[in-house]
Order: structure tokens, then sequence, then C-alpha cells
């Protein structure tokens, strides 16, 4: 039996998405465990942590990674419904290449719409974690 998770946890995560740790939720428990790469962030600091080991059993599932929530997506449909054809053409530009999320995130507070990117990628963070937790049939 699954315990019951809140969405915005979930959420939560996907903003510390990294290439360091992955995250696992503990089912009976709803707790997120993270477990640190030790090639990435040292074995002194993976040894504080859960073990890859540790979270591997039906007691656990693995959260989506960063491949699957692919944040750049976001950006791009983001792009899609700006109305203002300058600008969307300016945020098209700018998530192409070496330092798109940089140069996207500057054309966003440059614009002022941070407020509208920042709702936008919340409500398809929320869309992607709302898939995963009924995928695992976790309530």
């Amino acid at each position: 039996m699954s315990a019951r998770v809140r969405l915005s946890a979930v959420v939560d995560e996907f903003d510390q998405l990294s290439d360091e740790h992955a995250a696992y939720l503990e089912l009976a428990t709803g707790t997120i465990v993270h477990v640190f790469d030790p090639s990435i962030v040292g074995q002194d600091v993976a040894d504080l942590q859960p073990s890859a080991d540790d979270v591997d059993g039906p007691e656990y599932a693995p959260l989506p990674t960063r491949f699957d929530v692919h944040e750049w997506s976001i950006m791009r449909d983001f792009c899609d419904r700006v109305g203002d054809e300058d600008l969307r053409d300016r945020l098209l530009r700018a998530v192409h290449g070496r330092g798109a999320f940089r140069r996207f995130k500057d054309v966003v507070y440059e614009e002022g719409i941070q407020d509208d990117w920042f709702a936008y990628r919340e409500a398809r963070f929320a869309d992607i974690a709302r898939d995963w937790l009924e995928a695992e049939g976790i309530p």
C-alpha cells in the first residue's frame, strides 16, 4: 500500500533535478529519498546518504529524471504560446545552442514575463508529476 503523496512534493523535486543524484519515493511513507553519485559528489558525501542498493526494491519508485522532465521542451512550448511575434522569435532564438537555458531566462527577465514563465513551468511540472503518479499507481 502506498502512502498519499503531495503533488507539490514531486513538483518541488523537479526544481532540483541534476546528474549528482537520483530521487526515489519510499512508497510506504511518501518520503522522497536522494541517492548521490559518488563519482560526482565524492564518496564522503555519498556515504551520508542511502545508496542505490538501499532503494533497489519494490518499496521504492524512482522519480522522473531530468531527461524525463525535459525542461528544454517546456521552454520551447512556452515560446510557441507567446502572443507577441517579436518576443516569440527572440525567445525561440534564445533556446538554441549552447547556453540556451541562460539566454532564455535572460530574455524572460528582460521582458518582465518571468511570472508567466514560472506559472507555465510549474503547471507543466504538475502535469508530468500527475502522469507519473498515475502510471506508478500512487495516490
